[in-house]
């Protein structure tokens, strides 16, 4: 698994406009109608319910993450491994943790 400087750098040099996504990260609080509205603009599946954004399962962000990706077409091999982007291979807490650092 490649380790969380790898992930920032290759996030950091890839192609999506990082400006506007930097003042959309910084623009994020809790509100979850503005999560929600980001969200909707990039995926349709998984619906963002209110009971999922306030706690999220890990399934719910595996499935946001990996279904942005294909939205975006960003390459999400170069930062998780083939394995971890299949969520029945992600079950055990140590694999959950690894994906989300």
């Amino acid at each position: 698994t490649p380790n969380t400087s790898s992930r920032e750098n290759v996030l950091e040099e890839s192609a999506i406009d990082q400006h506007s996504i930097i003042e959309q990260i910084k623009s994020c609080n809790e509100d979850m109608e503005q999560t929600r509205a980001m969200i909707s603009r990039i995926v349709t599946k998984p619906k963002c319910s209110d009971k999922l954004l306030s706690k999220p399962p890990f399934r719910f962000i595996h499935d946001l993450i990996t279904e942005i990706g294909k939205a975006t077409q960003f390459n999400l091999c170069q930062i998780f491994s083939d394995d971890e982007l299949i969520s029945s291979n992600v079950k055990e807490k140590q694999p959950k943790i690894q994906f989300l650092e």
